[in-house]
Formats: structure tokens, sequence, C-alpha cells
């Protein structure tokens, strides 16, 4: 008797080893796997972890003086949460977007992590989160003040282009506007065809509002560059206030091209590093950047 329960003993053991043991693999180490497979039914790819994350409170983005840019509100619908931006266009070129069609951009792209509260750190605080469920999300202060961007705005008007604002001390960015915007409440929205179509609207409009200007358009350094050709030579003790003397001439032939490059409107320039600084001669500074 005593044998025959030791079998059964170790039997109901080694079951329950072997359902342990798929458990275990089947939600560690093929969560990710299963997370993301589509029904063998269907051609429509799986979008589980989207819901997913949409179905969580995402921490809000707010100024250095409090204005609250980005947040989340709950809602009746599937997604239980909605991403809502109370200034507007103000801030798209920093917040950017949290879309379910679009996927997200701009600040909410770059710290999605910690905005959804998926970072180790947010993950487990103290042993006791592991027990309990918990609010782990975070939120984001920027260095961004409301008036400088405000007033970066206004002084742009209607202008095609950007603005950025720097404290001079520590870097930290003040105001960045590009123009023109777009709302972000548009992109964001729960009906799905709405946002889809306002995003294809947006794309085809003139000046791009979807882009960034202020750090993702691209722009030719132009004539800031000579700045630095400059501070260059005198650093490399190649160039002085008084020497060398660059000849006046209108336009300058380059080594390996087939064109010549000009000055502005056809004029001639040359001279000393300040005078050629001044008049901002192109020619100068480039026969500058060949004798380096």
């Amino acid at each position: 008797m005593d044998r025959s329960i030791r079998r059964l003993g170790a039997f109901l053991l080694a079951i329950f080893c072997a359902l342990f043991a798929q458990l275990n693999y089947i939600q560690v180490f093929r969560a990710s796997d299963l997370n993301e497979k589509t029904a063998a039914s269907t051609v429509i790819p799986n979008d589980r972890p989207i819901v997913a994350s949409f179905s969580r409170a995402r921490g809000s983005i707010a100024t250095a003086d409090g204005v609250v840019l980005a947040r989340s509100v709950e809602t009746s619908d599937r997604f239980q949460f909605q991403r809502e931006y109370p200034e507007g266009d103000l801030y798209a070129a920093l917040t950017g977007y949290f879309s379910y069609v679009r996927g997200a951009t701009g600040l909410e792209r770059a710290y999605n992590e910690e905005l959804s509260g998926r970072t180790a750190k947010q993950q487990v605080r103290s042993v006791g989160d592991l027990f309990v469920d918990t609010d782990r999300t975070g939120n984001l202060e920027l260095t961004v003040r409301s008036d400088v961007q405000q007033a970066a705005r206004d002084a742009l008007g209607d202008q095609k282009g950007s603005v950025v604002v720097l404290d001079p001390r520590s870097g930290a960015v003040l105001a960045l506007w590009s123009n023109p915007s777009f709302d972000p409440n548009l992109l964001a929205s729960h009906d799905l065809d709405a946002a889809e179509s306002a995003y294809k609207i947006l794309e085809a409009v003139d000046g791009k509002p979807l882009l960034p200007k202020a750090y993702q358009e691209i722009y030719p350094p132009g004539s800031t560059f000579k700045v630095v050709t400059g501070s260059t030579g005198v650093e490399d003790g190649s160039v002085t206030p008084d020497s060398p003397v660059y000849p006046t001439i209108t336009a300058l032939d380059v080594p390996g091209t087939t064109k010549d490059l000009p000055n502005f409107g056809g004029s001639a320039c040359g001279g000393t590093l300040f005078q050629i600084l001044a008049k901002s001669c192109n020619t100068s500074f480039a026969q500058m950047g060949l004798d380096l």
C-alpha cells in the first residue's frame, strides 16, 4: 500500500512539474511570440499589443510653468483611454502625437517607455509592487515655458519656418515652434477613419505641417558655416586678422568641379578676415576652406 501511494505521489509530482515547466515556457519564453501572432484564419495583422497600449493611461507632458500639453482621459470605448492635447497645435512639433493608426512621434515616441511606465525602474519600485496593480506611468516636465513658446509663435507669424529659443547658460530649450503646425488631437482620435483622413489631408498640405522643421528638416548651413571656417582658420594659425589677404574676385574655380562658386549677386569681394566676414564673401571663405 505504501509503495503504491509513493508511486502515485511521484506520478502526480511529475505531472505538476511538467505543467509548471510548460506554463512558464508559454508565459515567459513564448509570451512575445504569442502576443504578436495573427490568427491563421485572417490576414489582418494582430493588433492586440496596440490595443493593450491604448487600454492603459500614459503619463502627462507639461511645460516648466505647469501647462499640460498631453494627458490621458478615460473613455467608454474599447481603447479605454484617449490621448488629449489641450493646447492644440501650439506644441505639436514637441509632443508629436500618439495615434492608433499612425503610431507615435515627437516626445510621445522618444519617451514612450517612460510615459507608459515600461522602464525596469518603473515596473518594480519596491518588492510590494510585485503583488499590487499600481500606476507606474511617468510624467514628463519640459524646460519649455508657455510664455516664450507663445512669443515664438507670434514672432514668426504667418511665415513658414521654425523658432528655437535656448537658455545660453544651460542650453535648455525654452521654446520650439514650427509653422505650419497641426492639431495632434485629430490624429489621436479613436475614430480611426477620421484620424487616417486627417493624416492624409495634413500630408498633402503645402509646407509639411507634420514635419517639425526645427529638428527634422534638412537645411544647408549656408553663410552660418563661415563662422566655423573662419574660427578654424584662426585656431589653426593659418588665418590672422591681417593675413592672408584674399583676392577681390566675383567667382572661384573650385577644384574637382565643373562649376564656379560665385558671390551673392555676382558681386566682387575679398580682403582680410574681418573684411570678408563683414561682406560674407563666398569666394574668400571657400578658398580658406580649401587652404585648410
